[in-house]
């Protein structure tokens, strides 16, 4: 769907991530042209993520069946002063939120079990420290 965009999934589970991980090498294997912008990488994400986007990067997007996960993880982002929520009016228009309810064999899994998905998609606002300090600079 992003040929231009890179795309990163985090997991920590082993075996999830060694499946996402060698399907993508099916899908380039298949494919010698595409497929070059998306990895998996096996991760504790509520440890490490800020580790892994420069500041003022990105579009976080939030999906389980576990819903003390998914409390957990909005208690978090609600809580970080440079996240804001996207409203559920926002996510009706973006193509990425359906695909997280229905690609993945796991949400298939979760579907035929009849059991619960829970949404939360954050993007990164700009420092407004960071703004500060730059606009003060170049008034300099």
């Amino acid at each position: 769907m992003f040929p231009d965009t890179l795309m990163v999934g985090m997991e920590i589970r082993v075996k999830v991530s060694d499946y996402v991980k060698d399907r993508i090498q099916a899908l380039r294997t298949q494919n010698t042209e595409k497929y070059q912008n998306i990895a998996c990488i096996r991760t504790n994400v509520m440890k490490f993520l800020p580790k892994f986007f420069r500041k003022g990067q990105g579009i976080v997007y939030t999906i389980t069946d576990v819903k003390d996960l998914h409390d957990w993880m909005v208690s978090h982002f609600d809580e970080f002063p440079l996240f804001e929520r996207i409203p559920d009016t926002e996510l009706e228009s973006d193509q990425v939120v359906e695909k997280l309810y229905i690609s993945t064999e796991e949400g298939q899994k979760v579907t035929r079990n009849k059991g619960d998905k829970f949404l939360a998609v954050y993007r990164r606002i700009v420092d407004p420290y960071q703004q500060t300090d730059k606009n003060n600079m170049d008034n300099s």
